[in-house]
């Protein structure tokens, strides 16, 4: 691969915000602020997401705008590979969702049930939430900082690593609450990631995943619409 990457100094930095800022420090001010005052939730959580896009959008920016203008180079091309790659994913869910459903009788992740509800409660922040700040925030993290800077001439480590870790993120709600049985579906939040490393190591270019994360998501949210 050789399209640009940050410095490992950076990805630690980019981990380090995620995983403790965002994740932890974020929720819980929210939640003291919500508290406090009379400010919904909701509303708070819109606000730090979008502080939290644009930071990181800063830090990569060249990247991005380097892989948008290597992608609209051979726009067609790199838009009938996508709409593969997004059927290959949906394939893929479909097929873990029965065989987790027949085989440990979990019907639906309780992260996508989370992302369900808010939906139905609140379409507009979800979908940007979906839409436009997870696939270039979660692409930064798991695809950038650890799939690229993990990466020197062998393909399958870091990208089982940073799948593994992207599988695990999506189902740490279920562990915290308890939900141990929903584990199972780190299965297939894994290998929507290994797939997304596959797609980014063959194009060589990081605005492919954010576009084949973005896609996978917009499937998502046209489907409840349906």
């Amino acid at each position: 691969m050789n399209s640009l990457k940050i410095s490992t100094k950076k990805s630690v930095i980019l981990l380090l915000s995620y995983f403790i800022i965002y994740n932890f420090i974020f929720p819980l001010l929210a939640e003291i602020i919500s508290l406090y005052n009379s400010f919904n939730t909701i509303i708070v959580n819109a606000i730090f997401d979008i502080l939290y896009l644009i930071i990181i959008f800063w830090c990569v920016k060249d990247i991005i705008i380097e892989g948008f203008i290597k992608f609209k180079s051979n726009l067609k091309s790199n838009t009938i590979e996508l709409f593969k790659q997004t059927l290959l994913i949906l394939a893929i869910n479909i097929f873990c969702s029965l065989f987790i459903s027949i085989i440990f009788g979990v019907h639906t992740s309780q992260n996508q049930e989370i992302v369900n509800e808010l939906l139905g409660s609140y379409f507009l922040y979800t979908s940007f939430s979906s839409c436009i700040f997870a696939p270039i925030v979660e692409e930064t993290i798991f695809r950038l900082s650890i799939f690229r800077t993990m990466y020197k001439n062998n393909f399958w480590l870091p990208a089982l690593v940073s799948s593994i870790v992207f599988g695990g993120v999506h189902v740490l709600g279920s562990l915290l609450l308890g939900n141990y049985l929903d584990l199972v579906n780190i299965i297939t939040y894994s290998l929507m990631g290994l797939v997304i490393c596959a797609y980014y190591y063959r194009k060589d270019n990081f605005f492919a995943p954010i576009m084949l994360h973005f896609m996978n998501n917009l499937v998502g949210v046209l489907l409840f619409l349906v």
